[in-house]
């Protein structure tokens, strides 16, 4: 069913499909899951951990001439804030310096965070 993808990478050849789809905690899995198609079967599915980025700016596809290994753009994880004050400590004083405010590409790509690329090898899943 590719009616809940957001975006079918076919390869070259036509040998394999990467269904790219986003995830939420309905779906069952948080970040985006990649599934690898070959002859009309699911040979594996990844779940990223990370938004991949679908986008018409930031989002790019691209097989390797060996059809084995996908690069993507997808969005870094979440940098922890710094820990400060006793760990221990209530009210104003457990406050653990987490910021409100993370910064992203403008209104168009509100909440889109750094990208980067990542790579599929497909023979180590």
């Amino acid at each position: 069913d590719v009616s809940s993808a957001q975006v079918i990478v076919p390869s070259a050849s036509g040998e394999h499909m990467v269904v790219v789809r986003q995830g939420d905690t309905t779906a069952g899995f948080t970040g985006t899951l990649l599934q690898l198609w070959s002859h009309g079967r699911l040979q594996f599915e990844v779940d990223t951990k990370v938004r991949v980025l679908t986008d018409p700016y930031f989002s790019s596809f691209n097989w390797d001439a060996d059809e084995q290994r996908l690069c993507f753009v997808a969005e870094l994880p979440p940098l922890a804030g710094p820990e400060m004050g006793p760990p221990d400590a209530e009210g104003k004083a457990a406050w653990k310096g987490y910021a409100a405010y993370e910064p992203d590409w403008g209104e168009l790509l509100v909440d889109t965070r750094s990208p980067c690329i990542f790579v599929l090898d497909i023979p180590s899943k």
